[in-house]
């Protein structure tokens, strides 16, 4: 008899106490989460939280290259992105090592020829994976290359040499440098200076010769070998006009 009560006891008791689980420690992952597929308007719009972290992004087109000089300090490529869904996202400078050049747009090239064929295929977009970062002033991808290699680095007029040749940044008049205003970095600090080259570039052109703000940007956007020379004759400045 005592020993069923003192049983019955127990059995009280240990519904009265909470049960405990002891589950092992889970060990943390050591690789570092895929970035999310972005695009430029996206990394533009937040540049300093994405400077200098990896980003990843559809090539959807690869523009005019022209020819790298093999002295060079990077090799310039134009690309335009394109989100997760595919859709156009903007376009960007890819700056690769002069050495991975051909290598990079032969990799990177989309694969369209399905999509032209009678059976209706899709395009193959090929997945970017780069750092994003600002050289001279500009939005930039650095494909296996680092920002302090590229300090005194202009990728629009490396760009520039490469379609047009070594004397591309060398102005027709004696006297002048030669500059680039790139139409698509327009912020509100340099909204006034656009105006202002526009309204140089208009003054001694006859009216069906002049260009409107709106035209030129139109024009920029559609095709990145666009361009308006304008001359600064007080500052000595040749501009270029461009994407």
């Amino acid at each position: 008899m005592k020993k069923n009560i003192f049983a019955c006891i127990c059995l009280l008791l240990a519904t009265l106490v909470p049960s405990v689980s002891w589950a092992a420690p889970q060990k943390k992952s050591s690789k570092k989460a895929e970035p999310e597929i972005t695009c430029a308007a996206a990394w533009s719009k937040k540049a300093k939280d994405f400077e200098g972290k990896r980003v990843k992004t559809f090539i959807l087109d690869i523009g005019n290259t022209g020819t790298v000089m093999s002295d060079a300090l990077a090799a310039v490529v134009p690309v335009e992105t394109g989100d997760k869904n595919k859709s156009s996202g903007g376009d960007i400078f890819v700056l690769v090592p002069v050495a991975e050049f051909d290598d990079f747009t032969k990799k990177y090239f989309p694969d369209t020829e399905e999509a032209a064929s009678s059976f209706g295929g899709k395009a193959t977009y090929k997945t970017l994976s780069a750092v994003f970062a600002v050289v001279g002033g500009e939005d930039v991808l650095l494909y296996n290359l680092k920002p302090d290699a590229l300090k005194k680095f202009s990728p629009s007029e490396a760009l520039e040499i490469q379609r047009h040749g070594k004397d591309a940044m060398k102005s027709e008049r004696e006297g002048f440098t030669k500059k680039i205003f790139n139409v698509s970095k327009i912020s509100k600090k340099s909204a006034a200076e656009f105006k202002r080259l526009v309204a140089l570039y208009n003054q001694d052109k006859k009216k069906s010769e002049k260009l409107k703000e709106k035209e030129i940007r139109a024009q920029c956007a559609d095709d990145d070998e666009f361009s308006v020379t304008v001359f600064d004759e007080k500052a000595k400045i040749e501009w270029l006009l461009r994407r």
